[in-house]
């Protein structure tokens, strides 16, 4: 039931309690694009207030506001307003802030809207919000929409399901989509898929009812012709010149990816926009003339939050490049040894469906405003209660890495209920509960989780006071908000971002053009790059057990080199790849060079590094497929990406030529970095020394990796040093540059902050993948100077895998925990109707720990009592020691 459905059931439920009833439905597509609807649905509540036959009305909005006023305060209405989109709207019918004062007493206004900012600005009396429609009933309805009929159809079962994922259960979205999609044509089927293709990588589907074109170029004629494409933002603007712009370049964001538009290292200016929440949505400036040359003077970039600029000279011609909705997502234009012109394309600004922010449900009175903001996942919650909700605890996941907790309300007293998601596979959908009024508070009586596997709950009193429900989006919640009063939680709200229907699974690219024919690949064992000047074709090898086509083709037969990437499976697997690209007019696209990323070395450059630069993000986890186009020659190129982890090591990354080092990985944490540098010897890192803490918080030094000369004696030279604050703080990746033979430059990242640059960024940049665990030891190569580095990973105990599941059934009760042995060799019950007791025989090294029993005896004895034996490693081993006996 979407919210004009339900506000028309509310509707005929209480009628009867007020004299007249006017429902005013698509009050916002009124206001939008017909002011004679708009003074239809003026004429219609002016009839039903006067109810006077032949009533005259005006053609005029602003005479019949002045009707309405007057007549609004005869009789007790009940006013519905139907998707109102802004503030303004209520003052045409007698409901804005003033004339709210001339309603008659007991009336009331009905609000619908999809702007829940709206209704904070319109400062209502409460409000409610639909849930919208569960898998199921969103199926039927887009099927409804989409193929005439509600039940499954032969062949388009599973993609009416996949499509139907993107509308969110919001009704609005699954009849839009579903009448979308019921006008393509008689391949429809493929057609389908084709823009499922688009939703995976763009889950906004609105994004697929509106286009705009380019706008502009404004400027001059001369100078060569330049076309960024569509992408799905701009992340960094950066230009050169002063009076003049002479060069501009874009960071685009590619699904999640960068796309550098052009390198060049003469830019003097940077706009740096907090993607993906800022966004451009508009440039203006001014066109002047230099030696009779048309060209840009200054520039202005327009973003959802803030104006960049003016950058030049503010004189000549103005220009504005801007489209009503849209937002800026490419450049073009035109430049020589200046920018001679610049246009734009726009893609419509996406709004998350049905929401983006939802909440908070409980009270508002509280001075205590808490705002987690967005961050990638949540791993763990943990509830504080009593009779009502006292405090959250939640711990997020930031792309890999654990953040927190944030802590909400008091801690210690109560019982705790805590919730350990089986992150990334597992994520939170929805949270319901109920608030209650007391002693003039609003505060939360009871929450329950709910994830997209399992529900948790109610934990608090339940069904005590109000209901509340957040909405089912198709997406997760990525964080939370709300307020705190005294020694209580007060209200709750959270942020959703949509999610693909192949999460956790998610596509990065293609990389390149549109043309050739599209392909796909699975299985990679192996990889070989066929290449000129650019990459000719790539052939992917895989397992002859497992695929029937070992090895397969893309792209022309040419290409005077080969570069082979061997992968030593099953223990390395590509993490990220990138390249340049540059469009042709006689070629189309091609890619001029290509570099993959293993979890233990970088292979490439292969090819020429020129023109527009791609990567995958680094945190993006293990590649399981490869798909793009390839006509005479690969056109395009990209990936499929599940999360992985605990990588055991990652590396190595750089050139290894001289002696090898491992450090090894029976340490619990790296406590102190030392890394030094001697100008003198050029701008490699000459050595890396570690300070590693063992189990008991013992300390172990090792010796110095790198640094030594001819004589082979350590050298003097400047040093850096990196403590790290064990055990809170612990080390999560490490990233660089090496160049030619040596390491040029590295960046620690912690749980808690970012270390470095320490070096020189040049050369080619590596980076370990998140891994949702951390380092506990180095291992590389080293001579004059440190040539290459690895590090080796352990999952974090407290996060990895899933340390505890449940407790499922009730809260009451004395609280157990046996702790953790090497695995469970016996267990018995005794029940009847309900379980008595359990009790544990556990297997610790060999050793049997018998547990203590949870439960008790029934007062009645007629339970009976089951023992099950688990065959365990150690077990066979006794039993195969008595044999030998």
């Amino acid at each position: 039931m979407g919210k004009t459905m339900a506000a028309a059931v509310i509707c005929e439920r209480i009628r009867r309690d007020f004299e007249c009833l006017v429902f005013l439905d698509k009050i916002g597509e009124a206001d939008c694009d017909n002011p004679v609807a708009m003074l239809g649905l003026q004429k219609k509540l002016l009839h039903n207030l006067i109810k006077v036959e032949g009533l005259s009305t005006y053609d005029d909005i602003e005479t019949n506001m002045n009707e309405i006023n007057s007549n609004i305060c005869h009789k007790r209405i009940l006013l519905v307003l139907d998707n109102v989109t802004r503030k303004k709207q209520l003052d045409y019918f007698g409901a804005g802030d003033e004339e709210r004062e001339l309603l008659c007493p007991g009336s009331r206004i009905l609000i619908t809207t999809r702007d829940q900012n709206l209704l904070k600005d319109l400062n209502v009396d409460d409000k409610y919000i639909v849930r919208g429609l569960d898998p199921n009933e969103a199926l039927r309805l887009f099927r409804h929409h989409a193929l005439k009929r509600e039940e499954p159809q032969e062949g388009y079962a599973e993609l009416c399901r996949n499509l139907a994922h993107y509308a969110g259960g919001h009704p609005w979205f699954l009849k839009r989509l579903g009448s979308f999609l019921k006008g393509k044509s008689k391949d429809s089927k493929y057609q389908w898929h084709q823009i499922l293709e688009k939703l995976v990588r763009t889950p906004h589907v609105d994004s697929l009812f509106r286009s705009f074109g380019p706008v502009g170029p404004y400027g001059g004629q001369g100078g060569v012709a330049f076309d960024d494409g569509a992408h799905t933002g701009v992340r960094q603007i950066r230009l050169s010149g002063r009076t003049a712009l002479g060069t501009i370049a874009i960071d685009y964001d590619q699904n999640g990816c960068l796309v550098r538009s052009f390198l060049f290292d003469g830019f003097k200016k940077r706009v740096t926009l907090d993607h993906p929440s800022e966004y451009l949505v508009s440039i203006s400036g001014h066109i002047g003339d230099f030696i009779g040359i048309q060209h840009v003077k200054s520039l202005k970039f327009h973003s959802n939050k803030k104006t960049y600029g003016p950058f030049g000279s503010e004189m000549g011609q103005p220009f504005d490049l801007s489209h009503f909705g849209g937002r800026i997502i490419g450049l073009h234009g035109k430049c020589s040894g200046m920018l001679n012109s610049i246009g734009a394309h726009f893609r419509p600004i996406s709004h998350t469906y049905p929401f983006d922010i939802v909440g908070p449900f409980g009270g508002d009175s509280g001075t205590d405003i808490w705002n987690d903001g967005k961050h990638t996942g949540v791993r763990q919650i943990v509830i504080g209660f009593d009779e009502a909700v006292m405090s959250i605890s939640i711990l997020y996941d930031e792309r890999g890495r654990p953040v927190g907790p944030f802590i909400h309300g008091p801690s210690g007293g109560g019982k705790t209920y805590t919730i350990e998601l089986d992150h990334p596979s597992e994520y939170l959908t929805s949270i319901t509960g109920y608030v209650e009024e007391v002693s003039k508070i609003t505060i939360l009586q009871s929450l329950t989780i709910h994830t997209n596997r399992r529900s948790h709950g109610p934990i608090g009193a339940a069904n005590k006071g109000r209901h509340f429900s957040f909405p089912y989006t198709g997406g997760k919640i990525v964080g939370f908000h709300g307020t705190c009063v005294g020694p209580r939680l007060e209200s709750i709200g959270a942020f959703y971002e949509p999610i693909p229907h192949t999460y956790p699974v998610q596509v990065f690219g293609p990389f390149g053009g549109k043309g050739g024919k599209s392909w796909d690949f699975v299985d990679i064992k192996g990889i070989d790059v066929h290449y000129t000047d650019f990459i000719e074709s790539i052939t992917f090898e895989v397992d002859g057990a497992t695929s029937f086509e070992p090895e397969t083709n893309y792209g022309g037969n040419g290409g005077e080199n080969t570069f082979k990437v061997q992968l030593e499976c099953p223990n390395e697997y590509i993490t990220s790849f990138s390249g340049y690209f540059v469009h042709e007019n006689d070629r189309g696209t091609i890619i001029n060079s290509l570099t993959f990323q293993t979890n233990k070395r970088i292979l490439g450059p292969i090819g020429i590094e020129e023109g527009d630069y791609f990567s995958l993000p680094w945190e993006a986890g293990k590649v399981i497929s490869f798909f793009g186009s390839a006509g005479d020659h690969l056109e395009s190129i990209g990936a499929q990406v599940e999360p992985y982890y605990p990588f055991k090591s990652v590396g190595l990354f750089g050139c290894s030529k001289t002696s090898f080092w491992d450090d090894g990985n029976n340490h619990t944490n790296v406590k102190k970095i030392i890394v030094e540098f001697e100008p003198s010897k050029g701008s490699y890192i000459r050595s890396i020394t570690f300070q590693y803490e063992e189990e008991y918080k013992k300390l172990w030094q090792l010796e110095t990796h790198g640094s030594i000369d001819d004589e082979k004696f350590h050298t003097v030279s400047m040093v850096h040093k990196i403590q790290i604050h064990v055990p809170d703080e612990y080390l999560t990746s490490i990233s660089g540059y090496y160049f030619l033979d040596g390491i040029t430059s590295l960046t620690f990242q912690t749980n808690k902050k970012t270390i470095g640059p320490i070096g020189d960024e040049m050369g080619w940049h590596f980076s370990s993948p998140a891994t949702g665990g951390k380092i506990v030891g180095f291992y590389g190569w080293s001579g004059e100077h440190l040539e290459a580095i690895g590090a080796h990973f352990e999952p974090i105990s407290h996060l990895y895998p899933i340390k505890s599941i449940g407790p499922f059934g009730g809260l009451g009760g004395r609280a157990w925990d046996d702790g953790k042995f090497n695995g469970v060799r016996e267990l018995e019950v005794r029940y009847d109707d309900v379980i008595h007791y359990i009790k544990f025989v556990y297997d610790n090294n060999g050793e049997r720990v018998y547990s203590a029993m949870h439960g008790g005896y029934p007062n009645e004895d007629k339970a009976e009592v089951i023992r099950v034996l688990f065959f365990t490693t150690h077990m066979f081993k006794e039993q195969a020691a008595r044999m030998v006996q």
